[in-house]
């Protein structure tokens, strides 16, 4: 993993995904734990992630890790 850089405003997981095979064994919560200790390391007050609402394994899971709602983005049409 590069090193951090210093005081980010802000990390962003763009996206993270476990392949089907492999979900159910703790490779996406290690996945996370590892962004976390890099926003600790890199003193960013903020780790932001987007997730779908209908995704509630995905939810349950960043809720377990500490992660709490805080925007609602709403799409009309084929997006």
């Amino acid at each position: 993993m590069p090193r951090p850089h210093s005081d980010l405003p802000e990390l962003v997981v763009l996206l993270l995904a476990v392949a089907p095979q492999a979900r159910r064994q703790g490779i996406a919560r290690a996945l996370m734990a590892e962004a976390q200790a890099y926003a600790k390391a890199a003193r960013t007050p903020h780790l932001r992630l987007f997730v779908g609402a209908e995704n509630t394994p995905a939810v349950q899971l960043y809720a377990a890790l500490g992660f709490r709602p805080r925007s609602v983005e709403l799409v009309w049409g084929d997006a």
